[in-house]
């Protein structure tokens, strides 16, 4: 196969992974408009009236979390196109805009490529996915969420002054609130913690999330276009 082959492969290659990643970029972004939405909604029923169960939120809550787990999964799934693009910007294109440009003599990159096309495999864990959306935008939905939660606990259907009160409010039917209070306050603090192992992992470099720009030095580019 020729070099003129061989690019023109790649350069129709490189469409395709960009339309893919696009595809599921778009994906990922429709469970994230949905999560916003109902968040919005079930918070503005709920303080609507103060005869409304706190119930609803609680609703909201665990669709969240629904959303959180099928966005992973997306993620994952768009990963492995980004990656591939990624791949190929840093080590065809770049360099066949620019000749002088310095490539790395220990990644074979071609062979790298043509393993990933014939046994595709994740590039990151499910958990990886799970805290890296958290990061960027889950954990403060779920912030949001939670402390809406305990608002209205606080001021429905009267203020109260009492932390006991407001844990009482949070029975559901025959469970004590104690236990609803438990088992929800429980299951945030684990998504923090989810969220910070998460970013530890980054921060000692061992897995760490690849961007465009993120984790460079701030610099001025030089001028490139008027």
């Amino acid at each position: 196969m020729t070099d003129e082959e061989l690019n023109n492969i790649l350069t129709q290659y490189f469409r395709g992974e960009v339309s893919r990643a696009n595809t599921w970029r778009t994906r990922m972004d429709r469970t994230t408009n949905w999560s916003v939405v109902i968040v919005a909604a079930v918070v503005t029923w709920a303080f609507s009236n103060p005869s409304r169960n706190h119930i609803v939120l609680l609703f909201g809550f665990f669709l969240v979390l629904v959303f959180l787990v099928m966005e992973s999964r997306r993620y994952r799934f768009y990963d492995i196109w980004r990656a591939r693009i990624r791949m190929l910007e840093e080590y065809f294109i770049s360099s066949s805009l620019h000749d002088g440009i310095e490539k790395p003599k220990d990644v074979d990159w071609k062979k790298m490529l043509a393993s990933d096309l014939k046994k595709p495999r994740f590039k990151i864990t499910y958990l990886e996915a799970i805290t890296r959306r958290l990061r960027r935008i889950y954990l403060w939905i779920f912030l949001i969420v939670y402390l809406s939660w305990i608002g209205k606990l606080a001021l429905h259907p009267e203020i109260c002054s009492s932390v006991y009160v407001v844990i009482r409010r949070a029975q559901v039917g025959i469970i004590p609130g104690y236990v609803i209070f438990s088992l929800i306050t429980i299951l945030f603090v684990l998504l923090v913690l989810v969220t910070i192992y998460g970013l530890n992992i980054e921060i000692k470099g061992e897995r760490k999330a690849k961007g465009e720009i993120k984790g460079q030095k701030e610099k001025v580019s030089e001028k490139w276009k008027d």
